[in-house]
């Protein structure tokens, strides 16, 4: 190949201008395997044979031996033109810089659950007391003697808007009288969302939506033609708001 070159260039019939981009691009060449972008054969670089141990590789642009090159990351001599990249550090890590205020507009949330006791009352109010509903023994519970005639007890608390599920147990306490019957109401904002009639022996789990409610009311009105003494009576039992 250079022989030829060599017979281009001094052939008479050779111009001058044939003779300058055979030299333009001779020096381009050159300057590619400089860097290393451009690798020669190992007959022309003059390498050897590379399969014995005087075999080079070209490692960012020079010829080194391959006690020399690069490995991998499994161990083994990385080829001619590979790149070979060195792992991050595990300990490595970035700094993220955080905003030196925090918006804590958003509303608070409320525990998973309260008792509906914890809250103040608007207006009225129960006995609250442990009692037992139909065998079942509440420590959280309420209740008050309207079983007969037209006595009627209401209550009334604050939610606020900040619950979703108002939840519980409605009934009769167990020393309240065969016979005796009440009608407890439940509203929010007003409105009744549960009507319920309780007599003795009977108990009645209720799960209720109240999202978004400012108020809870408790109404209990009698409905039966047995009067019944204190302790005795309609009753909720393990009001939770959630």
């Amino acid at each position: 190949m250079i022989e030829r070159v060599r017979a281009f260039w001094n052939d008479d019939e050779t111009s001058n201008g044939q003779r300058v981009a055979v030299s333009v691009i001779g020096t381009v060449l050159g300057s590619l395997i400089t860097v290393g972008v451009l690798r020669l054969p190992a007959a022309l670089s003059g390498s050897g044979d590379r399969s014995g141990s005087d075999s080079t590789a070209v490692v960012n642009g020079t010829h080194e031996p391959d006690a020399a090159r690069p490995t991998t990351s499994t161990g083994t001599v990385a080829e001619p033109g590979t790149t070979v990249s060195t792992p991050v550090d595990s300990t490595s890590f970035t700094v993220v810089e955080l905003p030196s205020t925090v918006d804590v507009s958003t509303t608070v949330r409320q525990p998973a659950s309260v008792s509906l006791f914890s809250l103040d009352a608007q207006s009225g109010g129960w006995g609250r007391e442990p009692m037992s509903i139909n065998g079942q023994r509440y420590l959280e519970a309420a209740s008050y003697a309207s079983c007969s005639g037209s006595s009627t007890r209401e209550v009334t608390y604050t939610l606020s808007g900040a619950y979703s599920t108002f939840s519980g147990v409605l009934g009769m306490r167990d020393e309240t009288p065969a016979g005796a019957a009440s009608i407890i109401t439940i509203a929010t904002n007003g409105t009744q969302i549960l009507i319920q009639e309780v007599r003795p022996n009977q108990h009645f789990p209720f799960e209720l939506d109240v999202s978004g409610a400012n108020s809870l009311q408790l109404t209990v009105k009698a409905a039966g033609d047995v009067d019944c003494d204190s302790g005795e009576g309609p009753a909720i039992g393990n009001p939770q708001l959630h």
